[in-house]
C-alpha cells in the first residue's frame, strides 16, 4: 500500500508538509480566503505568503536561511501532521488548502512544493516547476552529485519534491526525507527513510531516468542556503552533513593537516560553531550517518 501511494505521488506530483504546535481549524472552500494565526484555509487560486514565522522558526520571506532552520521548519509541519491539501480525496483539483501557523507564517499551500516553499522560507508558493528558479541544481559535469547533498536541500521531479535530511547509511544508497505526502506531512522523526534518488515508479528508479526535468530527481539547493564555511586553516570545503534528532546540524570535513574537523549550528542559532578538531588522519573525505538520537557518526 506505502508503495502504490508514492507512485500515485510521482504522477500527481503533490506533496504535505508539517506546521506548528497549535490546533488545525478547517474553513470550508466559499470561506474568506486569508489565513492568520494558526489555521487551514481553503483556495481556488494561490495565495502569496505573507509572514515568515515568528521565534527561532521565523525568517524574513526571500532572505537567508540555515540548514538548521530548514529542517526546523520542515519538523514543524511534520510534528502537526499537517493535512494534503484535499485529504478528502480531492487531491489534484482545486480547492487548495493552505496552511499557516505563528511558527512558520504562510499561507503555504499543503502539497509538496507548499511544503518547500515553506521550509525555505520563499516569498512565493510555487510548484515543482517553479522551485528550481529559487535554486541551483547540485552538479558534477552535467551530472546530478549527491554527494554535494546536506540537510535542507531539496530533490525535486517534475512530479514531486522531498527535504533531504542526511544519509542513512554510508554508501549513500538511502536518505532521511521529510515530505509532504498523503495523508499527511512524514519524516520529522527519521521514519521516512528513502532509497536515494527515490522510490520507483513502474520498476524504473526515478533519477536514473535520462531525459526532461519532469522524469528525474535532481538535488538542489536553495539560492540563499547559508552552509558553514570550511576552516580557514582547511584544504577542502565541508564535504558531509548530518542532522541530528536535536535539532543541530552537524558538518565533518577533512582539514590541511587531514584531521577531522567539525562545525555545527542549530536551529534559531546566530550562526555556525566551529571549526573544533577531532584529530585523526584522513585518507579521504568522510562519510557520515545519524544512527541514534543525539549522536553522529563519521566513517
Amino acid at each position: 500500500m506505502h508503495a502504490l501511494i508514492r507512485r500515485r505521488i510521482t504522477l500527481i506530483g503533490l506533496a504535505m508538509s508539517i506546521a506548528g504546535s497549535l490546533a488545525v481549524s478547517a474553513v470550508p472552500a466559499s470561506a474568506d480566503s486569508s489565513c492568520t494565526g494558526s489555521s487551514q484555509c481553503s483556495s481556488d487560486a494561490g495565495l502569496a505568503p505573507t509572514s515568515g514565522g515568528s521565534g527561532s522558526l521565523g525568517v524574513t520571506l526571500g532572505g537567508s536561511i540555515s540548514a538548521a532552520t530548514v529542517i526546523g521548519r520542515a519538523k514543524d509541519w511534520s510534528s502537526q501532521a499537517v493535512p494534503y491539501t484535499g485529504s478528502s480525496g480531492n487531491w489534484d483539483n482545486s480547492p487548495w488548502s493552505f496552511w499557516t501557523d505563528n511558527q512558520v507564517g504562510g499561507p503555504y499551500r499543503q502539497d509538496c512544493s507548499g511544503f518547500v516553499s515553506m521550509a525555505w522560507g520563499l516569498t512565493a508558493d510555487t510548484n515543482t516547476y517553479g522551485l528550481p528558479a529559487y535554486s541551483y541544481e547540485l552538479t558534477s559535469n552535467g551530472n546530478p552529485d549527491p554527494s554535494q547533498l546536506q540537510p535542507g536541500d531539496a530533490l525535486i521531479a517534475g512530479g514531486h519534491t522531498v527535504i533531504f535530511n542526511g544519509w542513512y547509511d554510508s554508501a549513500h544508497t538511502k536518505y532521511y526525507a521529510i515530505e509532504e505526502t498523503p495523508p499527511n506531512t512524514i519524516g520529522g522523526d527519521n521514519t521516512d527513510v528513502i532509497p536515494y534518488p527515490y522510490w520507483s515508479t513502474n520498476g524504473i528508479p526515478d533519477g536514473a531516468v535520462s531525459g526532461s526535468f519532469g522524469d528525474t530527481y535532481w538535488p538542489y539547493r536553495y539560492d540563499n542556503f547559508t552552509a558553514p564555511a570550511p576552516s580557514s586553516s582547511g584544504s577542502h570545503q565541508a564535504s558531509e552533513a548530518a542532522s541530528q534528532n536535536s535539532g543541530v546540524i552537524d558538518e565533518l570535513y577533512e582539514g590541511a593537516s587531514g584531521s577531522l574537523q567539525h562545525s555545527w549550528g542549530s536551529v534559531g542559532g546566530s550562526g555556525w560553531v566551529g571549526p573544533a578538531s577531532l584529530g585523526g588522519s584522513m585518507a579521504s573525505e568522510p562519510s557520515t550517518v545519524t544512527s541514534v538520537s543525539g549522536t553522529v557518526d563519521s566513517f
